[in-house]
């Protein structure tokens, strides 16, 4: 019976090692080969209306799918969102339309 307990307990640990390792090894991968995306985004003024603004966002990843979300929101409680889908080594671009008196903006991006 000793002798069981003590190749189960071995086997347990090679088990928990093994998986251990493999988290390090995915979390490295994926730092690494995500190194090269890229995000900017803002918030743009009117130059005819000076009440009026727009959000963007932009990002890049050259490995995997990903999208764009800019919101922005006015003082009248109207949301304006927009997201845009991109494929590997392309840019996914949103723009918000114009929006009067802006009280808040967002943006935000991910991978699918």
């Amino acid at each position: 019976m000793k002798n069981l307990l003590g190749k189960f307990s071995k086997q347990a640990l090679t088990l928990a090692l093994t998986l251990v390792m493999l988290v390090f090894v995915s979390i490295t991968v994926f730092a690494f080969t995500h190194s090269a995306d890229q995000w900017n985004y803002g918030n743009e003024a009117n130059i005819w209306n000076w009440n009026q603004s727009r959000q963007y966002s932009n990002f890049y990843c050259p490995v995997q799918n990903h999208r764009a979300t800019a919101v922005i929101a006015g003082t009248n409680g109207y949301l304006n969102t927009y997201t845009t889908h991109a494929t590997a080594a392309k840019w996914a671009n949103a723009i918000t339309g114009w929006q009067d008196n802006e009280q808040q903006w967002q943006s935000y991006y991910s991978h699918e």
